[in-house]
């Protein structure tokens, strides 16, 4: 190619330069993104923020030709999240805790009842109930006497770990006379039990609890005369049904 070929073609591109820079005056391109308009100006910028990971995002803002744009987003999927998580912190905090426990149902018979539950793990909590009376009235004629031990494990149900269901046994001795005839023996038996914890605060709750099951008593019947206990007879008696039943105090001590 010669010289004036050489001049021809930068003098051609120059011009074509020069005529592609005036189109795209006459078409100005205008960028814009979905995050912010364009000549947007924001008037208000807003987060709440909650644990774990809850917000709450307002945004108002302003175009260039007045109008104004709000955007509001919550994110349901973290809320949830974090009320999950709450209950787990709340489930964690009942672990590896050990509670005092008193049936308010014995103490109102004038029977003590005392009991401790050792809570192993969020879910599993072992503990052991213990009652005991003996009292004579009616210069000795009638007397109510009673000591039992009942050790149960539970499994506690759901987040909160308020529900349960467990498994128990039972053993003791007893001695009652409300009449001519007393009655002395041995019970021992076990079953199923459920119930419902109700929190009052950080270290107190309710816990309503029913039992059901086995019982086998023992039985000796004797007449008190001048007296002295005299045997009348013994029987064997089985019992299925209710053997259990509860509204204990609780209170967390560590």
């Amino acid at each position: 190619m010669t010289g004036g070929g050489l001049f021809r073609c930068y003098r051609q591109a120059v011009l074509c330069t020069a005529v592609l820079s005036f189109i795209l005056t006459l078409f100005p391109y205008h960028h814009a993104t979905a995050q912010e308009p364009p000549d947007t100006t924001i008037n208000h910028h807003h987060v709440t923020a909650f644990d774990q990971g809850w917000y709450d995002l307002d945004w108002n803002a302003s175009g260039a030709d007045g109008s104004s744009v709000s955007v509001s987003v919550s994110d349901s999927m973290a809320k949830a999240e974090a009320e999950r998580l709450s209950a787990g912190k709340a489930a964690f905090s009942d672990s590896y805790t050990l509670s005092l426990r008193a049936n308010l149902l014995r103490w109102a018979t004038l029977t003590p009842d005392l009991g401790l539950e050792w809570r192993i793990s969020p879910s599993v909590g072992i503990m052991v109930n213990g009652s005991w009376t003996s009292w004579t009235w009616n210069d000795n004629a009638r007397r109510y006497a009673l000591w039992e031990v009942a050790p149960e494990v539970r499994w506690y149900l759901g987040e909160k770990k308020a529900w349960y269901v467990g498994a128990m046994f039972k053993a003791g001795q007893f001695n009652y006379k409300f009449s001519g005839t007393g009655r002395q023996g041995d019970l021992l038996g076990g079953g199923i039990t459920g119930g419902y914890q109700l929190r009052l605060n950080k270290a107190l709750a309710l816990d309503f609890t029913l039992g059901l099951g086995y019982l086998n008593a023992d039985t000796e019947r004797y007449d008190v005369i001048d007296g002295v206990r005299v045997r009348s007879g013994n029987e064997t008696k089985h019992w299925i049904g209710p053997i259990n039943a509860g509204v204990t105090l609780v209170w967390k001590l560590f």
